[in-house]
């Protein structure tokens, strides 16, 4: 069986079944324009995968500020989490040298990725429990130092700079909300009463339970009309999103409301796929940083004039601090 010091640069030749594998799943690289570069395919073609000794995937320490007053007291004032850093050892291996070199350069030119920019690709892994998640983050270096071990095998570290801390799922966890059994007064999409009929009552409204197993983060929740008098509230965080008194949305068109850091807007999407920032839709008082606490959430819904049709998705994304 071949074996592999990573800290030595010795490795043998039979690398096929290199016992310092770090066997943990799948590993890749996803560029800005959303091409999937692989660092590990060692189920299949064996011609590169990670070794043992990632760094940067555990949870991170935080960066604080103390401030002292005239009587001598020391206050802290914010504590934030820093970027991350984290480092991937590889084995590049061929047939030959020139597959060697094809397979390696191919890396190096998709995992370039320079200028100024809003966003960058993402590094994702595959976990022990077969769950995928990814890091927002950038190549930073590591290919300069590469090692040569024999003819066809090439060592290396490739290294990834992410402002963003947080892991992410790649799946995003959905609820769909809908009174099926139309327990709101609903008679139906059409309806005829007499002129002596009169109808009295408030907005339907209901409670949920919104489990979140990872760090605070912010939901996306689109509501599909027809629907009047929206309001959505956390609260176990105290936190609430409602629109403004005498809008109404038509049956068949959306109202997403994005409260993602970077993202936060209320979009209306039309029957025809248009979408329209209504973000002005947003009444005084609430706010669209409605944040998501670790654990369980108490979430209220309330909406008027719904039919069938009606219903929201509440959908967010896990995140974590450590991979």
């Amino acid at each position: 069986i071949g074996w592999c010091d990573w800290s030595s640069d010795v490795c043998s030749s039979d690398l096929a079944d290199c016992e310092r594998r770090n066997f943990m799943g799948s590993l890749s690289y996803v560029t800005n324009k959303g091409v999937e570069v692989v660092l590990d395919n060692y189920e299949t073609e064996k011609t590169v995968w990670e070794l043992y000794g990632r760094t940067g995937f555990e949870a991170p320490g935080v960066n604080y500020i103390d401030e002292q007053y005239a009587d001598g007291s020391i206050e802290t004032v914010a504590v934030t989490i820093p970027a991350r850093d984290v480092t991937v050892n590889l084995i590049v291996h061929g047939k030959t040298r020139l597959q060697r070199n094809e397979v390696l350069h191919g890396i190096v030119n998709q995992i370039f990725e320079y200028g100024a920019r809003t966003s960058w690709g993402k590094l994702k892994v595959e976990l022990a429990d077969e769950t995928v998640v990814y890091l927002n983050c950038f190549y930073s270096g590591g290919l300069e130092s590469q090692a040569e071990t024999d003819p066809l095998t090439h060592l290396l570290s490739l290294n990834f700079h992410a402002a963003d801390p947080y892991f992410y799922d790649m799946a995003m966890t959905q609820s769909i909300l809908q009174d099926t059994e139309q327990s709101g007064l609903y008679l139906g999409d059409s309806v005829y009463l007499s002129d002596t009929t009169y109808l009295a009552g408030g907005a339907l409204s209901s409670d949920i339970q919104i489990d979140n197993p990872g760090q605070l983060t912010y939901p996306v929740v689109e509501v599909h009309g027809p629907a009047k008098n929206i309001k959505i509230e956390n609260l176990t965080a105290n936190a609430k999103i409602e629109i403004i008194a005498g809008y109404t949305l038509p049956a068949g068109e959306v109202l997403r409301i994005d409260c993602r850091d970077r993202h936060r807007g209320i979009t209306h999407i039309s029957t025809g796929g248009i979408e329209t920032d209504r973000t002005d839709l947003l009444k005084s008082g609430s706010s669209l940083v409605f944040p998501l606490l670790s654990g369980s959430n108490r979430i209220k819904l309330t909406y008027t004039d719904t039919t069938a049709a009606t219903h929201m998705k509440f959908m967010f994304q896990k995140r974590f601090l450590s991979a």
